[in-house]
């Protein structure tokens, strides 16, 4: 019997190649788009009254397939509920958008979520211990296509998207450096 060498894999045809990269491009231009349309064409959102703990929660369950591969703990602080004026889709997306930048900005550590409640509204504090913003900069991650990542890292909308998204709600964010990391503040109307 004679025996033939295994066949070698096929290495992936160049065309292959092409394509997925094309797909990959146009999913990235798609997304650019419809996070454009955010300030062209604000989303009409439904605020009702929403659990400031289980839109946290829920925000660290969805984020954790991104944190526990690379060894980031989140944490919620064991703070009173509270009710917020909240469109709960559009808020969950804000939550994540900001523990997704923590998690660019870290190799290893804590992600802290807690919140404060008053009479008329909720403060909500993110904060992490990566990598400091630069001074010069804090004034400017607002600003569309900020450019605080490396090339090929995102496109530098998601904290614009968060601020609009948060204009809607009525409220207000803002980012400032800790001695050891960055803590995102965002504040919403509590619910009556």
């Amino acid at each position: 019997m004679i025996r033939r060498p295994p066949r070698s894999t096929p290495k992936p045809s160049s065309a292959a190649s092409d394509v997925y990269k094309r797909q990959t491009q146009a999913h990235r231009a798609s997304s650019m788009i419809a996070d454009l349309m955010v300030f062209a064409q604000p989303p009409s959102l439904t605020l009702e009254p929403v659990s400031i703990r289980q839109l946290v929660t829920q925000a660290t369950l969805e984020m954790s397939e991104f944190t526990v591969p690379l060894g980031i703990e989140m944490e919620i602080d064991d703070c009173e509920d509270a009710m917020i004026q909240s469109d709960e889709k559009a808020c969950l997306e804000i939550f994540k958008i900001v523990i997704q930048n923590s998690i660019d900005a870290m190799e290893e550590g804590k992600i802290s979520l807690a919140w404060q409640v008053d009479d008329t509204r909720v403060l909500v504090t993110i904060s992490d211990n990566g990598t400091p913003i630069p001074e010069q900069q804090l004034a400017i991650v607002f600003d569309p296509f900020f450019p605080g990542r490396e090339a090929g890292r995102g496109i530098g909308f998601g904290l614009t998207k968060a601020w609009r998204v948060m204009q809607l709600h009525h409220g207000d964010i803002t980012v400032s450096n800790l001695v050891d990391g960055v803590a995102t503040r965002l504040q919403f109307v509590k619910s009556p």
